[in-house]
């Protein structure tokens, strides 16, 4: 199976061409602001749900209170502390969450809501001196914000590969080959036998870690996994409950490579929530590489290097002036790669014609 992969033109095209690299992108650099964005939704009407939620938040508040409560005094924290207990437990704050859940017809509470949900919560109950100033509103504030960054640093840190299985697609040389100036990259792929939405990509290690560029017997080659993108009406949430070990333990979730394999079905769970994209983007028919991450990392570890045999065709863009398309072919002169090259034309309908580029053609 063909796969596409279209790029600007601009110095990183360059390098990654000379060095056969995918760029793993974040979900910053995604033009879909919902892109590699996990949605938690924190709704359930389980009693043990809601007693875990609480367990989980009584925690963070108590670590929350004594990091900035009471100027470090003993006396002060142990006021906070008595408080924290006496307000945050299942009698009290766990059946205030299960009433306020009740409000919710569609069955969904994201993370603002839940907010939303303790700030009441605390404005309601919280009648102690010393604990309304440690979790005041600019305490509950900060305290939002670190559970924010709790959630995102599992939700958001992954990174992906994105392809089409389109060369044609009008659009798409618009928005990602530079207005139709850059080229599209067009990659062969094995399909998984059992399942045609699935296929594996052919990859080396990352191109910084080779010593050598041509016939390095220390270069391992294995596959990745790439995707099909579904397109649903609205994307999927995530139950917070299914991810709670993750939350619970994020200090010591495996960072390196996810190779403690307890941590793999959470990462697959988040792939596949990571594989959706709404409706309008359809005509994209998008394919992934999706690199799950629980940490931010350099921009060099967000480098994949594909094996050179997998690239089989350039397409220059129809505004590809002589001078990219003679660097272009230039550079592979010092690669393993043979593409075939093409160039792409277009007619008053928007559709896309494509011819073959011969050696002495520019």
């Amino acid at each position: 199976m063909k796969l596409y992969r279209y790029r600007p033109l601009n110095a990183l095209l360059y390098k990654e061409l000379l060095y056969s690299e995918l760029y793993l992108a974040s979900s910053e650099e995604l033009n879909d602001p919902l892109d590699l964005h996990g949605q938690l939704n924190f709704f359930s009407e389980e009693e043990n749900h809601i007693k875990a939620l609480v367990s989980f938040l009584s925690k963070q508040i108590f670590i929350h209170c004594f990091s900035y409560g009471g100027g470090g005094r003993p006396d002060t924290q142990i006021s906070l502390f008595v408080g924290a207990k006496n307000l945050f437990n299942y009698e009290r704050l766990g059946k205030y969450i299960v009433n306020e859940f009740k409000k919710y017809d569609r069955k969904i509470v994201t993370e603002n809501d839940l907010f939303e949900i303790l700030s009441s919560y605390c404005n309601e109950k919280i009648s102690d001196t010393a604990f309304t100033e440690a979790l005041g509103h600019k305490r509950a504030k900060e305290l939002y914000n670190s559970l924010d960054k709790l959630f995102a640093q599992f939700l958001s840190n992954s990174k992906v590969v994105c392809f089409s299985k389109s060369h044609t697609n009008f659009l798409m040389w618009s928005h990602y080959a530079s207005a139709h100036t850059g080229i599209c990259l067009e990659f062969e792929i094995d399909i998984d036998p059992d399942d045609s939405n699935i296929g594996y990509f052919p990859v080396t290690l990352p191109a910084s870690l080779l010593s050598k560029r041509d016939n390095d017997p220390k270069t391992l080659l294995w596959k990745e996994k790439v995707s099909a993108v579904r397109y649903p009406a609205s994307l999927s949430k995530l139950s917070f409950y299914d991810y709670l070990p993750v939350f619970q333990n994020s200090s010591n979730v495996d960072l390196v490579n996810l190779s403690k394999s307890y941590w793999h079905p959470y990462a697959r769970s988040i792939e596949g929530s990571f594989l959706e994209k709404l409706e309008p983007w359809r005509d994209e028919e998008e394919w992934r590489i999706v690199s799950v991450r629980f940490k931010d990392e350099m921009p060099e570890d967000n480098i994949l290097r594909f094996d050179d045999n997998a690239l089989t065709g350039v397409y220059f863009g129809a505004k590809s002036s002589e001078i990219s398309r003679k660097r272009v072919k230039n550079i592979f002169k010092y690669t393993n790669c043979d593409p075939m090259f093409y160039q792409c034309g277009v007619d008053g309908t928007r559709k896309i014609y494509v011819e073959v580029l011969h050696d002495d053609d520019t």
